[in-house]
């Protein structure tokens, strides 16, 4: 009887042993992996998923769609390309074509990126006359509001797994961004 109980013992601080082996691996594992990268197609997807924005004022609604988001790392910023439409409840409609560049954030809460201070680098319209001014005037600022804090990527439950640290460095790249976990 003492021979099996001996050897029960044994057996269980085996199994105990291996699992403290098995779970500082994976914890190993989870740390090793330094960056996580995240295309530009996924984040045009996501972009496209969510298109058109639209916002609605008292006395005009602007619309972007035709979004295409452009990395640019030589100025670690990115680029929003798309289509603009304006009108306003007397029948006034532009359309035309914008540009903006912009930095971005992380929001660890809602697991999503953000654009951040967005530029306008090119705002185009095909009809430009004397009634059309007064929109074309506020549509910069307006723009500009419509698009800060906008979210153009969140973190699928697959990349969650992924972030067991929070992120330390963001790296825009050709095609895509490039998130550090450590240095």
């Amino acid at each position: 009887m003492r021979l099996i109980q001996s050897m029960s013992r044994r057996f269980a601080f085996i199994k105990l042993l291996g699992a403290i082996g098995i779970y500082s691996f994976n914890k190993t594992l989870a740390f090793a992996a330094s960056d996580f990268y995240i295309p530009s197609y996924l984040i045009n997807f996501f972009i496209d998923q969510h298109s058109p924005i639209v916002k609605e004022w008292l006395i005009f609604k602007l619309t972007l769609n035709n979004l295409n988001l452009l990395c640019i790392p030589e100025s670690q910023r990115l680029q929003l390309n798309g289509i603009i439409q304006i009108s306003s409840v007397n029948n006034l409609k532009l359309t035309g074509q914008f540009r903006c560049s912009s930095s971005f954030i992380y929001d660890p809460i809602n697991y999503q990126f953000l654009l951040n201070d967005p530029f306008i680098d090119n705002l185009v319209f095909d009809q430009l006359n004397d009634q059309n001014n007064a929109l074309l005037l506020q549509s910069n600022t307006l723009l500009i509001k419509l698009l800060d804090q906008y979210p153009i990527y969140q973190l699928r439950e697959e990349d969650l797994k992924l972030f067991t640290l929070p992120p330390t460095q963001f790296l825009v790249e050709k095609n895509g961004l490039r998130v550090y976990f450590r240095k």
